[in-house]
């Protein structure tokens, strides 16, 4: 059910009477991934120090994953920082061929904490999930005492090893895929 709100304006300048109607129906969103901390301080980190720090890392569709066909619109992460990293942290999802079908947005890594909070990006519209997409955080900057942090699981909590936990060291191809367990975060689909 789709509701329409509507704000109409009575315009007497004239001897007609002129309404003036501006409708705006509103996003209602629904959970379609939701992984919270079991327990445990697990995290990936992101910076272009080199070694195991990653510049790209999220969740991995397989085949399988009960995401396939599902739209998405909206995705919560939890992060962190450490130290006093400066960039952009970007937010997609990448297709099987590893090119961009959608970006949520974008946040200033000075805005992120210290402390895990959970940092909530829409995009302008839905994109329909398919085989091989990876929904991911992006961070391409830092050091190795100034980085970003994204909260793991210590579980496989969502969907078994049919949507797996997914990273990729800085700057090297190709991703590192892991089934013990899945990133923190919430995925939303949209009625609009």
């Amino acid at each position: 059910m789709r509701f329409l709100r509507l704000a109409c304006t009575r315009n007497s300048s004239s001897r007609f009477l002129r309404l003036k109607c501006i409708s705006s129906a509103q996003d209602v969103f629904t959970e379609i991934y939701n992984v919270i901390d079991a327990g445990g301080a697990n995290y990936s980190d992101f910076s272009n120090a080199g070694g195991s720090d990653n510049d790209r890392g999220g969740e991995l569709l397989t085949a399988s994953s009960s995401l396939i066909g599902t739209t998405i619109k909206r995705v919560a992460w939890t992060l962190k920082k450490t130290g006093s990293p400066t960039g952009t942290i970007t937010f997609t999802v990448r297709n099987a061929a590893d090119a961009i079908v959608q970006t949520f947005g974008t946040l200033d890594i000075t805005t992120v904490t210290t402390s895990d909070a959970e940092y909530t990006l829409t995009a302008p519209s839905s994109y329909t999930l398919a085989s091989g997409d990876r929904i991911l955080v992006e961070y391409y900057d830092g050091t190795s005492g100034n980085k970003l942090q994204t909260k793991t699981s210590s579980t496989n909590a969502f969907d078994g090893t049919n949507t797996k936990r997914t990273s990729r060291d800085f700057g090297v191809v190709p991703y590192t895929d892991t089934s013990g367990n899945d990133q923190c975060g919430i995925f939303y689909s949209s009625n609009l």
